[in-house]
C-alpha cells in the first residue's frame, strides 16, 4: 500500500482528532485568539437558525396546551369583570376621600374602617308578585339583618379568599337593593328596580381609558319603575351623552364607599329642555344569583 492511497478509518481519524482538540485546549489563549472571529461570519446564520427553533418550539408548546374550555373562558370573563369593578370603585372612592379632605379639618379621626359586618346569605327565591320585585335570603334578624341594610352581589363562602378583606369582596360586586323586611330566620331584598325603591344620593362615573372609574361629583335621584329597570328622573345632564354612563350608590357616611348599581342606556330630553331622564339598567340580572352579601352597617 502505497502513502498517497492511505486512508485513515473511522475510529483513527476520531483519535486523531479528540488527540488536536487536547492539544489545543492545552495552548495558552493570546495564541488562540486569533481563531476567536473565524466563526463571527456564521453568527447571522446561527441567529436564524436559533430564532426559527425558537420559534418552532413555541408553537409546539401552544399546540401542545388544550384551548380552554366555554366554563373556563366564562369564568376568566367574569373574574376580570370583577377586579375592573374593583378598581373603578375604589377610583371613585379614593377621589371621594380626597375631596373631603380637601375641604373639611380634623377628619382623620372619623375616616377609620367603616365598621360593618357582612353577611353571607343564599337566594331563596323571587317574588311572585309582577308589580313587585325583591329576594328572599336565607339570614334574618337573628344573623344581625337589620331593614335599610344594603345587599351587593355574593359569591359562595368556599370561593372567598382568606387573604382578602371583607372590602375587597365588596368592591368587586354591584348593588342589588337594600332589606325591606326582616324575620328570624329570612328576609326580604327590595331589588333597586323595584317600583317602590328609591335614594337621592346616587352620583354617575365614566370609565377611562385606564381601567380608572372618574365621578361626575354630583347627586341625583335614582328610582326603580319596575321590569328589570331603573330610572334617574330629570337630572339636570345627559349623563349618557357625556359618557358618565356608570350609577352609583354611596353606602354611608362618614367614609363614602360607593357601589355601581347599572349602567345609563337611555335618555330622553323633557319639555323644558333642560332635564333629563335617564333610563339604567342594573348592572347584571340578581334573579340569577344563588349568594348575596347583606352589608350590615351598623354592626
Amino acid at each position: 500500500m502505497t502513502l498517497g492511497s492511505w486512508r485513515p478509518s473511522k475510529p483513527t481519524l476520531f483519535a486523531i482528532l479528540m488527540v488536536a482538540s487536547a492539544l489545543t485546549a492545552l495552548l495558552p489563549s493570546e495564541w488562540t485568539a486569533c481563531t476567536h472571529g473565524v466563526a463571527q461570519p456564521l453568527s447571522p446564520v446561527t441567529w436564524a437558525i436559533s430564532a426559527g427553533c425558537r420559534s418552532i418550539g413555541h408553537s409546539a408548546r401552544r399546540l401542545m396546551q388544550p384551548d380552554p374550555s366555554p366554563a373556563e373562558l366564562a369564568r376568566l370573563r367574569q373574574e376580570n369583570e370583577r377586579l375592573a369593578r374593583q378598581v373603578g370603585q375604589q377610583q371613585v372612592t379614593i377621589a371621594e376621600l380626597e375631596r373631603l379632605l380637601a375641604d373639611l379639618s380634623g377628619l382623620r379621626d372619623q375616616l377609620a374602617d367603616l365598621r360593618a359586618e357582612i353577611i353571607i346569605a343564599r337566594v331563596l327565591s323571587g317574588d311572585a308578585a309582577p308589580p313587585r320585585e325583591t329576594l328572599l335570603i336565607g339570614k334574618g334578624s337573628r344573623h344581625g339583618v337589620e331593614v335599610g341594610d344594603w345587599v351587593s352581589a355574593g359569591v359562595p363562602p368556599e370561593a372567598l379568599a382568606a387573604a382578602e378583606t371583607g372590602r375587597d369582596w365588596v368592591l368587586r360586586q354591584w348593588l342589588i337593593g337594600r332589606i325591606s323586611d326582616v324575620q328570624p330566620f329570612t328576609s326580604r331584598v327590595q331589588l333597586a328596580t323595584d317600583p317602590q325603591f328609591g335614594t337621592e344620593r346616587a352620583t354617575t362615573a365614566k370609565a377611562l381609558p385606564d381601567g380608572s372609574w372618574q365621578s361626575a361629583g354630583r347627586h341625583c335621584g335614582l328610582v326603580g319603575v319596575g321590569d328589570g329597570r331603573m330610572m334617574i328622573r330629570q337630572a339636570v345632564e345627559d349623563y349618557l351623552a357625556s359618557g358618565f354612563t356608570i350609577v352609583l350608590i354611596p353606602l354611608a357616611h362618614p367614609r363614602p364607599t360607593a357601589l355601581a348599581v347599572g349602567r345609563i342606556t337611555g335618555a330622553a330630553v323633557l319639555d323644558t329642555g333642560l332635564h333629563y331622564d335617564l333610563t339604567v339598567e342594573p348592572w347584571s340580572d340578581p334573579r340569577r344569583l344563588s349568594y348575596v352579601f347583606v352589608l350590615s352597617l351598623s354592626n
